[in-house]
């Protein structure tokens, strides 16, 4: 990294002697000065942002909506109605977070749980050939990107909050229903 500065000189005689009485001036610390203010003012942002968002409810919100969705939707009805069972959206005993499952063949669960400076997401599959397709554990890092939260996933994919990350969440689901033969 090249630096600037600037060197004012001036010189005075005393008692017949040249003795310099300049100034240097480093430009770089100005600029580290600068780049320093600008990424607080960037982090106070993102955690104002982030404070005032509610993202973790919106995620929630939505994903139940769209499990509904899903549900009273005519087209995957027809394979739900084949395993008996609609797509659940609960609160696991025990656990801090929140699971969609898929009964039947293929059955699948998906759990996030919130650990504050990331969101955890597991997927769990019972003679799902789709377990091959999906990772099992995955950990997605909370950002923001302006005035939104967004959550990135280890393959550094940006997901907004609630929307791309409840497709994100639900698409194994998606997938699965997709395989199940429909009822007759």
């Amino acid at each position: 990294m090249a630096f600037a500065f600037n060197l004012n000189l001036s010189v005075s005689s005393k008692q017949g002697k040249l003795v310099p009485t300049g100034e240097l001036s480093m430009s770089w610390l100005d600029d580290e000065a600068n780049e320093n203010k600008q990424k607080e003012a960037e982090q106070r942002h993102s955690e104002e942002v982030l404070r005032r968002s509610n993202w973790w409810a919106a995620i929630l919100a939505s994903l139940e909506k769209q499990v509904q969705a899903i549900n009273s939707h005519e087209h995957w009805k027809k394979r739900l109605a084949d395993v008996g069972f609609p797509l659940r959206f609960e609160q696991p005993l025990g656990s801090d977070g929140y699971m969609v499952s898929k009964s039947g063949f293929p059955a699948v669960a998906v759990e996030i749980v919130n650990k504050y400076d990331h969101v955890l997401v597991a997927r769990d599959f019972n003679e799902n050939p789709l377990s091959r397709e999906f990772t099992t554990r995955e950990k997605l890092s909370i950002a923001t990107m302006g005035d939104h939260v967004v959550l990135i996933t280890e393959k550094n994919e940006t997901l907004v909050v609630p929307a791309d990350v409840v497709q994100y969440l639900l698409k194994v689901v998606i997938e699965s229903l997709k395989i199940t033969k429909p009822a007759s």
